[in-house]
């Protein structure tokens, strides 16, 4: 408890504004994957069997609606690192099971983007919420006595 007391008040004591864009950008960028895979189900649903090969509708959903309310998290800054942390797994899983069907050497926009994407998430993990966030506003009121 005391290691994340420390990383927590290191974070807000080195976390630029600038970041809390990145952090937008992110979590906008999760929550309309998400959105998207919602959209096209069955094309998700033939994706996750071919890649993983489950034929579980609970798993489709539960990539879809992980997606959907981590980028959200993501987006107002609220539970960042726990959402950062829900959703490295499954960036994981699209890396090895998905994007590497090329093979692992083969240059493709969707691996350089799902690296990326793993990068901003390690970097949400340590960092946390940041000083423009619900979060952050949530701690800083007073409460009305």
């Amino acid at each position: 408890m005391i290691l994340l007391n420390k990383i927590s008040n290191w974070s807000m004591a080195h976390n630029p504004k600038g970041l809390a864009f990145l952090r937008v950008a992110l979590g906008i960028g999760l929550l309309m994957k998400g959105l998207s895979f919602l959209y096209h189900q069955n094309l998700f649903h033939d994706l996750v069997t071919s890649s993983l090969n489950i034929n579980q509708p609970w798993v489709d959903y539960t990539i879809i609606w992980a997606n959907i309310i981590g980028g959200f998290l993501i987006v107002i800054g609220l539970f960042t690192r726990v959402a950062s942390l829900v959703q490295i797994p499954l960036i994981l899983g699209a890396i090895f099971f998905v994007n590497t069907t090329g093979g692992y050497f083969a240059f493709q926009n969707a691996l350089v983007l799902s690296l990326i994407i793993l990068l901003l998430l390690m970097v949400f993990l340590i960092e946390g919420d940041g000083p423009i966030s619900l979060s952050n506003y949530v701690k800083s009121e007073d409460p009305a006595y």
